[in-house]
């Protein structure tokens, strides 16, 4: 997949994440994601977070999965620009690259 990712072909490397995962909602979430339907697709991808956080899937998302689906989420808010909303998640994970970059998108030099 990382091939594919600095090749550009994002579509094909979403596909192959797709294969891997169990959950029949990180198909839909990835086929909104590849066909440019971007906010229903971070809705979707929303949802998914929120219900493994609640404990309300049937089965258990795999790491890999649960990684596709924080990495989608970030790059299609990156995509909408929502820098405020990256960069409360960039401070709830301590990820200081993220809160970096959104700050500097943001001009919140502040942070």
């Amino acid at each position: 997949r990382h091939c594919y990712d600095e090749l550009g072909e994002s579509d094909i490397s979403l596909a192959l994440a797709c294969d891997s995962c169990n959950l029949p909602g990180t198909e839909w979430a990835v086929s909104l994601d590849i066909y440019g339907q971007v906010n229903e697709s971070v809705a979707e991808f929303s949802r998914l977070i929120e219900r493994a956080e609640e404990g309300h899937i049937s089965s258990q998302p795999s790491e890999e999965e649960l990684s596709l689906w924080e990495s989608r989420w970030v790059e299609l808010h990156r995509g909408l620009c929502q820098w405020s909303v990256i960069s409360t998640y960039a401070e709830m994970t301590g990820s200081p690259k993220l809160s970096l970059e959104s700050a500097w998108k943001a001009r919140d030099w502040d942070k």
